[in-house]
């Protein structure tokens, strides 16, 4: 409680240099931890929960403006998310910590490599979208600002067949393909073999700079649904074909590297297995992707 008294005497007496006026603040008691920054003229104060109330959070933050005027601000709030705040990460606080978080919401194209036997058939360009933690859960050790997370989100790959054909599904079960232009002239079409995976990504993340970050990641994925949409039109009729119960590989391992600023940045995967196993479907493999991410909000 000592320390915690002390704190608010220097920040008031800093706002104090400016304003020519003292005044209490804030009286808190039972304070669990107060955590002081100072930081080129920003100073922060904050408290992170009571005696009787571990989710409660206070912040008083004193600026000193180019001008030479200083803005004194309070935030105080309550936030509970399983026991921790479900918010974006402070870069500013010093302590390590747990915390809940949403983040990387990505989309992104790249190439897939089609076996020979289809290449003419198979389109080699692939493009996937999802979001990485749709929960996360990680320990930040801001000490050297990173953070070791595991979390669980969704993806969604794409695979797409070239002109004139669609995909297939044969009498056996197997992904096939079939040639449109025997139906006679056609327009409008779209073909492709969707992969819906839930996703559970191990992630390191660092930051190298005020706004930089990077981050390495191995994700395991369930890819618990795969079909084909086939849609075209033949004259004036438009038929839209979608085939469930596919063969696809259950469990894949996938690899990942992100670099943004701020919260916006480029990712690549590199998803080294097959789509199908054995002789279910045609050689689709090592596909990688480069797309835009969101990587935190």
């Amino acid at each position: 409680m000592r320390k915690f008294v002390l704190a608010m005497v220097a920040m008031t007496i800093f706002a104090a240099q400016a304003t020519e006026q003292t005044d209490t603040v804030k009286v808190i008691n039972h304070a669990k931890q107060v955590v002081i920054t100072e930081r080129r003229g920003d100073i922060r104060m904050r408290v992170n929960g009571l005696e009787d109330d571990d989710d409660y959070n206070y912040e008083y933050r004193v600026k000193q403006n180019n001008d030479g005027t200083v803005t004194a601000t309070q935030t105080e709030n309550k936030n509970v998310t399983f026991g921790y705040p479900f918010k974006r990460c402070d870069p500013d606080r010093t302590d390590s910590h747990f915390e809940v978080f949403l983040s990387d919401v990505y989309v992104g194209w790249g190439h897939t490599k089609v076996g020979a036997a289809n290449s003419d058939q198979i389109r080699n360009h692939t493009y996937e979208a999802g979001i990485l933690n749709l929960l996360g859960v990680g320990y930040n050790f801001n000490l050297n600002r990173s953070r070791l997370s595991l979390g669980v989100g969704f993806n969604w790959a794409f695979y797409c067949m070239k002109n004139p054909y669609l995909w297939a599904r044969n009498d056996e079960g197997q992904v096939v393909y079939d040639d449109l232009s025997i139906l006679g002239d056609y327009s409008n079409r779209h073909s492709n073999l969707v992969v819906r995976s839930l996703q559970f990504p191990l992630m390191f993340n660092q930051r190298i700079a005020q706004h930089v970050n990077v981050a390495v990641a191995g994700v395991m994925n369930w890819n618990y649904y795969a079909n084909l949409e086939n849609r075209y039109r033949i004259g004036k009729t438009s038929h839209k074909l979608t085939t469930n119960g596919l063969h696809q590989r259950k469990v894949s391992f996938d690899v990942m590297a992100i670099a943004t600023f701020k919260s916006l940045g480029v990712y690549f995967r590199y998803s080294p297995q097959s789509v199908f196993k054995g002789d279910w479907g045609p050689e689709l493999k090592n596909r990688w992707n480069l797309g835009l991410i969101l990587h935190g909000f």
